[in-house]
C-alpha cells in the first residue's frame, strides 16, 4: 500500500462579476491564473472556476488553494474555452484576495472570441 501526503495550500478567494447588460452571461468553463511572487514570474497555472453561475449581474466567489505564496501578485488572467451555445461573457470585475495583499481589478468588457478557442483579459 502507497503513501499519501497531503500537500496544504496557500488559500485565495476569487471573485467575478458578471456585468447586467443583456446576454452578459456564458455557458462558457471559466479559469484564471494567477502570476507573483519574488520577481512575478510564479504562476499558479490554469484554475478552473467550477460551479460557478456565471449568469447576468451575479457574482461568483471560489476559494481555492494554490501550492506556493504568490504575493505580492502582479497580474490576474481570466479567461474561458469559448465553448457552449452563449460563450460571450461580459465580465465586469475580477478580484483575488490572499493573506497578504487584496488585488481589484475593474474590467468592464466583452470576453469572447470569433472562431477561436478561448478568450481571456488581462488584469496586471
Amino acid at each position: 500500500m502507497g503513501v499519501f501526503f497531503w500537500l496544504a495550500g496557500i488559500p485565495y478567494a476569487i471573485t467575478v462579476k458578471t456585468g447586467d447588460v443583456s446576454n452578459a452571461g456564458t455557458s462558457a468553463s471559466v479559469y484564471c491564473v494567477m502570476y507573483g511572487g519574488r520577481g512575478g514570474d510564479r504562476s499558479s497555472g490554469k484554475i478552473w472556476l467550477t460551479n460557478g453561475k456565471f449568469q447576468r449581474g451575479r457574482t461568483d466567489l471560489f476559494n481555492v488553494e494554490v501550492l506556493e505564496l504568490l504575493s505580492p501578485l502582479s497580474r490576474l488572467d481570466v479567461g474561458h474555452d469559448n465553448k457552449g451555445a452563449g460563450a460571450g461573457w461580459f465580465l465586469e470585475e475580477a478580484s483575488t484576495c490572499d493573506r497578504q495583499l487584496e488585488m481589484y481589478t475593474r474590467w468592464s468588457n466583452w470576453i469572447y472570441v470569433y472562431g477561436g478557442p478561448k478568450a481571456e483579459a488581462t488584469f496586471c
